[in-house]
């Protein structure tokens, strides 16, 4: 009995950490277009705050992310696998979602959750 009662103690403390991260969090979500030859290949995506790098990942053209991160200001770079680049500053607020569409040969695009664009 004590084993079931501390198992289900544990399973609502992990539970209710987890819920209280992401209601903290902010999340940055978009997607990665182009229309030039530099971004055909393999491209990387680079999250960081300050000078420290948080995220590096692969991220093919036309392809989605997704970040959960602490609220506060983050540079966003994507490579292309010609050199090409773009970056941006996301801020972002407690429990909210920013969406950032990046288009390696045009600029950024961004997005607010209730779809008012901002160039």
């Amino acid at each position: 009995m004590k084993k079931i009662v501390f198992l289900f103690l544990m399973q609502f403390i992990l539970v209710g950490s987890s819920e209280a991260a992401v209601k903290t969090a902010g999340i940055l979500t978009g997607k990665l277009t182009t229309d030039s030859e530099c971004a055909k290949g393999q491209n990387q995506i680079w999250v960081s705050k300050g000078r420290t790098l948080l995220y590096q990942a692969d991220l093919p053209a036309n392809g989605t992310y997704e970040f959960h991160l602490n609220p506060g200001k983050y540079n966003v770079v994507v490579t292309g696998s010609e050199g090409c680049f773009v970056e941006t500053v996301a801020e972002l607020t407690k429990g909210k979602e920013k969406e950032i569409n990046l288009n390696l040969s045009s600029g950024k695009t961004e997005r607010t959750p209730a779809g008012r664009s901002v160039r």
